[in-house]
C-alpha cells in the first residue's frame, strides 16, 4: 500500500479569518469555497478549513499536529511572519537535516514547521 498526500482538514470558527492567516504566512491561495468552508492550496499542500457548526469541533475535539516543510533559506522569514500574524511560536530547534519549530495558529491548531 502506498499513501499519498491528501487534504489537511481543519475546523475553525471563522474560515475567512483563518484563510487570511495562511495566505499571509505561507502564501496559500483559495481554490474553492461554499461559504461554510474554504479550500486553499500552496504547492502540493491542500488545506480545507471548515467553519460554522463544523468549526466548533476544533475547540471540543482532539488536537492534530501536522508538518509543513519549507526550504531552509525561507525558514527564518517564515518564523517571523508567523509571529507577526499572531501565531504562538515555540523555540527554534535544530536536527541533522535542518531546523524546526512548533507553532499554533490563531485558532489553536498545532503545526510543526520544518526547514531543511
Amino acid at each position: 500500500m502506498e499513501l499519498r498526500r491528501g487534504e489537511i482538514n481543519a475546523y475553525v470558527p471563522d474560515p475567512g479569518r483563518s484563510a487570511e492567516f495562511y495566505r499571509q504566512v505561507f502564501g496559500f491561495e483559495p481554490i474553492e469555497s461554499d461559504g461554510n468552508w474554504i479550500k486553499l492550496r500552496t504547492g502540493n499542500v491542500v488545506l480545507l478549513l471548515f467553519g460554522g457548526a463544523e468549526g466548533e469541533r476544533n475547540a471540543k475535539g482532539p488536537r492534530m499536529t501536522a508538518d509543513l516543510a519549507i526550504p531552509l533559506d525561507e525558514f527564518d522569514a517564515t518564523v517571523e511572519r508567523l509571529r507577526a500574524a499572531g501565531a504562538q511560536v515555540g523555540e527554534v530547534e535544530g536536527w541533522e537535516r535542518g531546523r524546526f519549530v512548533l507553532f499554533a495558529d490563531p485558532d489553536g491548531i498545532e503545526w510543526e514547521l520544518i526547514g531543511g
